[in-house]
């Protein structure tokens, strides 16, 4: 559930779902059966928690008077439990058991040697594909976290994985990255063919994201008014579960006209170059979502490489309200 996968860091977005993601998944699920363990200490009991919450599994403990057995409280729980948790029994004993019984296993699908690279920009699938010679449909497969045929910006610290025959190492990322960046028209479009709220918020026309700080006083329905959508795209999008909102959080909305950001409930336009000057150098205020990539587009004739130099950059790394030097 979008709200379990969270507490282990695998967060559900408009570009990117990352409990599709079959290693984070892998990793956050065994987190969490270790702590519904901890939670029940009991292997059973922690299968149906993870199937139908620690808080059923609680009432069922209450309703039987105490008893903390899965056979005890199995009359309690949900219908779905009930059967799931000897289903998971029935497979391990098959898996432990299958020549006892003449079952033979498939001869298993070894997966190609692949490699993650991290190009530090997003990444256009369909480009991607003319420079590594890899389909499209085929690096979507190898990365089912990104649904919309590019490596989002906010997945750029994740990177992509790629079959290692088709990586040379000394791919040069920069170079191409006028080559490989989405371009705003069909990102949109991309966004608008695997999720159809957003084509029907656009009005037909690409759909431009703008970040929207809840003010006192504001509601959903007031908020989806003023920005030409509904209640529940906005809960979609920023996977809520009830219409409970709270002053300062920040909402991510969809809509026809040009990508902006909220301060204090006032639109202000992504774009906006945050450049002062003290002691005779020229300071840029990283903004949410930046990347030095997306720095040294805004600032004419500046390169990432040139950014790291003047700032004594190791890495690509940058937080928002950081101050970089860029002349």
């Amino acid at each position: 559930m979008p709200a379990t996968g969270r507490m282990y860091q695998l967060n559900v977005s408009l570009d990117a779902d990352d409990r599709k993601d079959p290693l984070a998944a892998t990793e956050a699920a065994a987190k969490y059966l270790k702590s519904l363990y901890r939670m029940f200490d009991d292997w059973e009991v922690a299968l149906a928690a993870y199937n139908c919450g620690p808080g059923n599994v609680r009432k069922a403990i209450r309703r039987a008077g105490g008893k903390k057995g899965f056979w005890e409280i199995y009359p309690y729980l949900p219908r779905e439990t009930r059967g799931y948790v000897p289903q998971f029994q029935a497979m391990m004993y098959v898996m432990r058991h299958k020549e006892l019984h003449g079952l033979v296993l498939d001869d298993p699908a070894y997966p190609i040697a692949v490699t993650k690279v991290k190009p530090g920009m997003p990444v256009d699938f369909e480009q991607l594909a003319t420079v590594t010679g890899v389909k499209a449909a085929d690096i979507m497969q190898l990365n089912p976290a990104y649904h919309n045929g590019f490596l989002p910006e906010s997945h750029q610290h994740k990177g992509i994985q790629l079959p290692a025959a088709a990586v040379a190492e000394s791919m040069d990322w920069e170079a191409l990255a006028e080559t490989l960046q989405p371009d705003t028209e069909r990102m949109m479009a991309l966004r608008a063919i695997y999720n159809p709220n957003i084509r029907m918020v656009a009005g037909g026309g690409p759909a431009y994201e703008i970040k929207y700080r809840v003010q006192s006083g504001d509601v959903l329905g007031k908020i989806a008014q003023r920005h030409g959508t509904t209640v529940a795209n906005i809960k979609m999008w920023n996977n809520l579960n009830s219409n409970t909102i709270r002053v300062g959080q920040q909402l991510t909305l969809y809509t026809a006209a040009p990508a902006a950001s909220s301060a204090g409930g006032a639109l202000v336009a992504q774009s906006t170059v945050s450049i002062t000057e003290k002691g005779g150098k020229k300071l840029y205020t990283v903004q949410p979502g930046d990347s030095l990539w997306l720095i040294s587009k805004k600032v004419e004739g500046l390169s990432v490489e040139q950014i790291k130099k003047l700032n004594n950059l190791q890495n690509n790394q940058i937080k928002p309200g950081q101050q970089l030097i860029i002349g």
